[in-house]
């Protein structure tokens, strides 16, 4: 995942002549012929990738970032993505990279440290949360040999002693303190050794190997990665058992490695996504055996790694894979050869290979580097007829006259084709259905009903969110769910299902933040009756809580942290709680961390996290009780996704507000208010995910702007899933 590289005195002694800019990169709109070979950029030494922004680090010490900008991590002050390779002004030269979820840290020459982007928990470690700098750490008489970022926190190997040092959020222990709030300033670790070597963070968690070659980690263990299966958060950091010594580390998302001095690969962490490497889904108690062999170096990503070897050859398991392939369930070659170094981002991943940064999977703020992003304008989708459709975070499915199609990625085998493989193009999907009447997507499986209430799911069956039990994870046949009948609407989230019939609402599959409405915290395989929702006219179902509407009146249950709820908590609530707001509700809408609803006067009122300004009040401020959103007209219907909204009014015209999904991604700029989108206008229907927003227009065409793959870009989407040089300028 989240890394850094040394590069040390090699800076210095590097002395080779750097070219002109002689290729032309592979972006978005197409593949060209020109590979690495053909790059002529100054060569790259080293680089980091964070969540969705990346920074390479040139022969000459210049550092060059691009990608997401909504907190400054590319450049402060910029534009909210940045798609070309930008110079940082920095103080000197630069030896090392540690790109953070949404920050940069560099460290110099000198051994001083400065970082740059997002700074609200400290992540800058300037004794301030305010500015978005770059503003220097705040390292005393120190210095760094070594630097490491995480989702908000990052930390340090000074140089006096070896000692670990970190700052930032120390939600779960992530700073190795005994408190869990801000450290504003480095402090050292508890637990720790002198003359630490590496160190390697990740999403809340981190390791080092110290002076005798051990790995000690701490921070978040609620999947096992610190290397124990007790669950159990640590702040005082602590040997991995088992494991011995090691010579590199990585720490991801769910998973954590190390090479071992016998270049074999071990990991440790969540195994759900088959990520460890074992050739299999199941759950490891500890660490693996061994995953990899004759390995150099070893990367984390979001749910699973990639190891070097000393040749230069790359193998990976999980995502992003180069192609449109599943993730692989053990290391498997990619195909790409002079590998010195691997980086990861969340969604993206990176190699430096013929001196050239070479990076792949999503590129929707330019995390590439290629000059462009994945982000596309509106397009009309090569089907007729289409009447109804569901926008997913992966995968679109649509039905039109000739049946029901989807396109997409395909992960969870949610394309129904018999494979993993990905399509951009519409799939005609075959299944055991009369007449399809509905269509609902969740994370990375699909469920259709027909109009005799008959359900029929496929995809990703973990958690039961199927509706039926099965000996295979991947469900790649549309398969009837028997245990559920008279269904008159469904909706799919991120791992539950639930389904609206005449009398009552039941619910299928992650039962762990109360969505299942059944006053418990468990999964269940088997339909569970939500409870207070007899009656329900209407269902929406969100990331991970759902809504009805009962009697004029919103429920909403599951899952709080953002006050999507609507109750005046944050608490979760495991059944459905009545939202207060004026008028009687016609319409509602659950999204990720929020929801929106509309009464009978054509009011539109909104509540939840509205960290990017979805909730449509010109703030960003938690709003865990409705609140009336402003429109230049009654409204007809409403979409929300993670970080936005769109309504589309009684005139047809479309407004969409938010952010923090891509410029682009709400047909118009960021906004904290209702913006007029013109090219959706004469909608009648809407749908939306983060990545993607369809419409249909009276003629029941289908037309959808964002992620190339959902909106049927064959060739952009293409470009984006295989390696290509990020445009790093010629040598200054």
């Amino acid at each position: 995942m989240i890394g850094a590289v040394r590069l040390g005195w090699y800076l210095v002694l590097l002395t080779a002549a750097c070219g002109r800019v002689g290729f032309d990169a592979r972006d978005d709109a197409g593949l060209s012929d020109a590979g690495p070979d053909a790059y002529t950029g100054c060569p790259v030494v080293a680089a980091s990738a964070g969540r969705e922004h990346t920074c390479a680090l040139d022969m000459r010490g210049n550092v060059w970032c691009f990608g997401d900008n909504t907190k400054g991590q590319v450049i402060a002050g910029g534009p909210p993505f940045v798609v070309e390779p930008t110079k940082i002004s920095l103080p000197g030269q630069v030896v090392q990279l540690a790109a953070g979820r949404a920050f940069t840290c560099a460290r110099m020459l000198d051994g001083n440290v400065w970082c740059w982007g997002e700074n609200v928990q400290g992540e800058h470690g300037d004794g301030g949360n305010t500015n978005v700098g770059p503003s220097q750490v705040m390292l005393g008489p120190e210095r760094a040999v070594d630097i490491a970022a995480g989702a908000h926190d990052a930390c340090a190997i000074r140089q006096s002693d070896g000692a670990v040092m970190c700052w930032g959020l120390g939600q779960f222990f992530a700073t190795g303190q005994a408190t869990t709030g801000q450290q504003l300033v480095p402090a050292q670790i508890m637990g720790g050794s002198d003359n630490s070597k590496k160190l390697a963070i990740g999403h809340r968690s981190a390791c080092v190997i110290g002076g005798d070659d051990q790995v000690r980690c701490w921070g978040r263990n609620n999947v096992g990665q610190l290397g124990t299966s007790d669950g159990v958060d640590r702040g005082t950091s602590a040997t991995v058992p088992g494991l011995g010594t090691a010579q590199s580390i990585a720490v991801g998302g769910i998973v954590a490695c190390a090479v071992d001095t016998n270049h074999n690969v071990r990991c440790w962490g969540d195994n759900a996504a088959g990520g460890l490497g074992t050739g299999d889904e199941m759950p490891v108690s500890g660490l693996t055996g061994t995953v990899g062999t004759n390995a150099a170096a070893v990367m984390a990503n979001s749910s699973g790694w990639c190891a070097r070897t000393s040749s230069g050859e790359l193998s990976c398991t999980a995502a992003p894979f180069p192609g449109f392939g599943g993730a692989p369930l053990v290391a498997t070659t990619v195909p790409i050869t002079g590998v010195t170094d691997v980086m990861a981002g969340f969604y993206h991943q990176c190699v430096i290979a013929q001196n050239a940064l070479q990076c792949w999977g999503s590129n929707i703020w330019g995390q590439l580097g290629r000059g462009s992003r994945s982000i596309r304008p509106l397009r009309t989708i090569p089907l007729t007829g289409v009447t109804k459709m569901s926008v997913g975070a992966s995968h679109v499915c649509a039905i039109a006259s000739d049946g029901l199609s989807c396109w997409g990625n395909n992960y969870g085998g949610q394309l129904a084709t018999g494979t993993q493989v990905g399509n951009p193009l519409p799939v005609k999907i075959t299944t055991p259905l009369a007449n399809i009447a509905g269509v609902t997507v969740g994370d990375d499986y699909t469920c259709a009903w027909d109009s005799t209430g008959a359900l029929a799911c496929w995809g990703n069956s973990s958690t039961g969110r199927l509706g039926f039990s099965s000996t295979s994870k991947l469900v790649t046949t549309p398969t009837v769910v028997s245990a559920v009948s008279g269904v008159l609407e469904a909706g799919a989230g991120s791992a539950h299902t639930c389904v609206r019939t005449a009398t009552q609402i039941l619910c299928f599959g992650s039962g762990g933040s109360g969505e299942l409405g059944n006053n418990t915290m468990n999964d269940s395989v088997t339909p569970v009756v939500a409870q207070n929702t007899n009656g329900a006219t209407s269902l929406s179902v969100g990331a991970n809580f759902n809504c009805v509407i009962v009697a004029g009146a919103v429920r909403c249950w599951g899952q709080n942290g953002g006050g999507q709820i609507g109750n005046g908590s944050t608490a979760a609530a495991l059944t459905a709680q009545t939202v207060t707001m004026p008028g009687t509700a016609v319409s509602v809408s659950a999204g990720t961390f929020h929801t929106c609803a509309i009464n009978d006067l054509g009011d539109l009122y909104c509540w939840g996290l509205n960290r990017n300004g979805e909730v449509g009040v010109g703030d960003t401020a938690m709003r865990t009780l409705p609140v009336k959103v402003t429109l230049p007209a009654q409204a007809a219907s409403v979409v929300t996704s993670q970080y936005a909204t769109c309504a589309r009014l009684v005139d047809n015209s479309v407004y969409c507000w938010g952010g923090g999904a891509p410029a682009g991604m709400l047909g118009v700029e960021s906004s904290l208010v209702p913006s007029h989108v013109a090219a959706a206008d004469g909608a009648v229907q809407l749908a939306r995910s983060t990545d993607a927003v369809c419409m249909l227009d009276a003629q029941n065409t289908m037309k959808c702007w964002g992620e190339a793959i959902l909106v049927t870009d064959a060739q952009a989407a293409n470009a984006r899933k295989f390696p290509a040089p990020a445009a790093i300028p010629a040598c200054p």
